[in-house]
């Protein structure tokens, strides 16, 4: 960038001076190769080398010092001369000097350095200016004012160690709050290099571990915005997903707390789409691949609930799809924000009548009776209904909303408001995939949907959670039974993720947030009718 923008800076000079003098009656074509000119371009030409030789393959750190050091001081000398080939009444001394402190200043504002480096690289840079101030006065032809050749060399040198000072405080003080910053982005062994997310719960970077190196994502939820419930919500939520080891479930590697009160934890950073973008970028995927990722999703599921945790907001943009250790197609589920943890006899089998006051489920001070939590989209009707009876076959319906997704493109319930949204999930029946498709399609030629996968779809949108299956294991199987459930091979994927790899990685890097109704809610309805 410093390359970059001292080129642009002197060729910039010396077109606009050059068309400025053509317009003197004595001007010729030829001065704009005059000698003073091509020291100009001389200058130009070393920041441009000095530009491609730092933007091509990586270079070390002392590279780069000896390449900015080396560049300032030969331009600096290069501006200096210029001194020489113009009149000495016209004080060349003032502009060259003027020119060098730019230089000066800019690197210290772009490149990293120490104040001690900055004032040696711009002493080295403003001698070659003393000299030729003293060598432009030396045979000058006498002119009002005229003064020892010594005394402009002296002021030359007093302005250029002013510059040279400006420099320097300047270096010190970015050098200093470079660090600082670099010390804020740092959270014990973890760097933070970019921000890739944020959601209800806290924001996500991309890190990177000291010694390890590897790519991690590291979460973080500061006390001071969040509050000490969110900041106990979030703790909650990583001890418990550490707890879990599937390898389609997100990988906990550390967690803890900053002096600063930033509570974060690292976990393992996945470089792939979500299944909402996934559908939203390249449409409704073929009824094998659905199979094939939502067999993926019960299976970090069903460990999840065999200890007793229940997810609680399945939903399209927290399942990411990516490629591990060359496997493509490796679905991996995220954000346990709003995991519910219950007693582990009544998660898998039958729930028994709730009374007031007298629930089965273990209720912690994060999440409230009465308290309806997940997205609208991809609720169960229970979540809604009656919110402190849910179970693990809730998660079992929202994975139907986003195998429902998958296949036709478009949700279970589509709405305007969340009201409207969740008073559909809770009475109205889901139009099968294949009349939605037809729907879709408006007469088109609408993809087939084989019957046994929309029966089994179907079978997770039911009302009441008994008609649902009774794990995720039990719709896991279901699903394997389905035609062509073990069609899409690896082959398959890893023919996808060639054609569409470079695609995915430009539609993450510019993904916008997600509407209302597709992030999570908590709303209170302890008052409701």
């Amino acid at each position: 960038m410093f390359g970059r923008t001292l080129l642009g800076l002197l060729l910039f000079f010396y077109v606009t001076a050059n068309a400025v003098a053509m317009l003197h009656p004595l001007a010729t074509w030829s001065d704009w190769i005059a000698p003073f000119n091509l020291l100009m371009l001389s200058c130009g030409a070393a920041f441009g080398v000095m530009w491609l030789l730092a933007r091509g393959r990586p270079r070390s750190v002392a590279f780069l010092q000896w390449l900015e050091a080396v560049t300032v001081v030969c331009a600096s000398a290069c501006l200096s001369g210029i001194a020489l080939y113009s009149p000495a009444v016209q004080r060349p001394e003032l502009h060259v000097i003027l020119g060098i402190t730019v230089v000066l200043v800019m690197r210290a504002i772009v490149i990293p350095s120490t104040g001690g480096r900055t004032a040696l690289v711009s002493l080295a840079s403003v001698v070659p200016a003393v000299v030729t101030a003293y060598a432009a006065h030396v045979h000058a032809p006498p002119y009002a004012f005229n003064l020892p050749p010594a005394l402009y060399a002296g002021l030359t040198a007093t302005w250029g160690l002013l510059g040279a000072a400006s420099a320097t405080l300047a270096s010190r003080v970015i050098f200093r709050l470079r660090e600082k910053a670099t010390d804020a982005m740092r959270l014990g062994q973890y760097t933070l290099e970019e921000k890739i997310g944020e959601g209800g719960m806290g924001v996500v970077y991309r890190a990177s571990h000291a010694m390890l190196r590897r790519p991690t994502a590291v979460k973080l939820l500061n006390e001071a915005s969040a509050g000490r419930e969110s900041i106990s919500r979030f703790e909650r939520e990583v001890q418990l997903t550490s707890r879990l080891t599937h390898p389609n479930t997100i990988a906990i590697y550390d967690y803890g707390r900053t002096p600063e009160g930033v509570f974060y934890y690292a976990m393992e950073y996945l470089d792939g789409i979500t299944l909402e973008d996934l559908v939203r970028q390249f449409g409704a995927q073929p009824a094998e691949r659905v199979i094939h990722i939502i067999r993926q999703m019960c299976a970090s599921l069903f460990e999840a609930h065999r200890i007793g945790l229940i997810h609680r907001d399945v939903k399209p943009a927290n399942a990411i799809l990516c490629e591990r250790a060359e496997v493509s197609d490796v679905l991996k589920v995220v954000d346990f924000g709003l995991v519910k943890e219950v007693d582990a006899p009544t998660l898998l089998g039958e729930v028994p009548r709730v009374e007031p006051g007298n629930g089965v489920v273990r209720r912690s001070s994060e999440t409230q009776v009465g308290t309806v939590v997940g997205t609208p989209l991809y609720m169960a009707p229970e979540c809604i209904l009656t919110p402190d009876q849910i179970d693990a076959r809730s998660d079992l319906y929202s994975v139907g909303c986003v195998a429902y997704f998958l296949l036709t493109g478009t949700e279970v319930f589509p709405a305007q408001t969340v009201a409207e949204v969740c008073g559909r999930h809770a009475s109205m029946p889901p139009d099968p995939p294949s009349q939605r498709l037809r729907d879709v399609s408006a007469g088109g030629s609408a993809a087939i949907v084989q019957s046994d996968l929309e029966r089994v779809i179907l079978w997770c949108l039911a009302k009441s959670p008994r008609d649902r299956p009774s794990d995720a294991r039990e719709l896991s199987e279901a699903l394997a039974r389905c035609e062509g459930g073990r069609r899409w091979a690896d082959a398959g994927a890893a023919a996808w993720w060639k054609q569409h790899r470079a695609r995915v990685r430009a539609h993450r890097e510019s993904r916008a947030p997600v509407s209302g109704m597709a992030s999570t809610i908590a709303v209170d309805v302890a008052s409701r009718v």
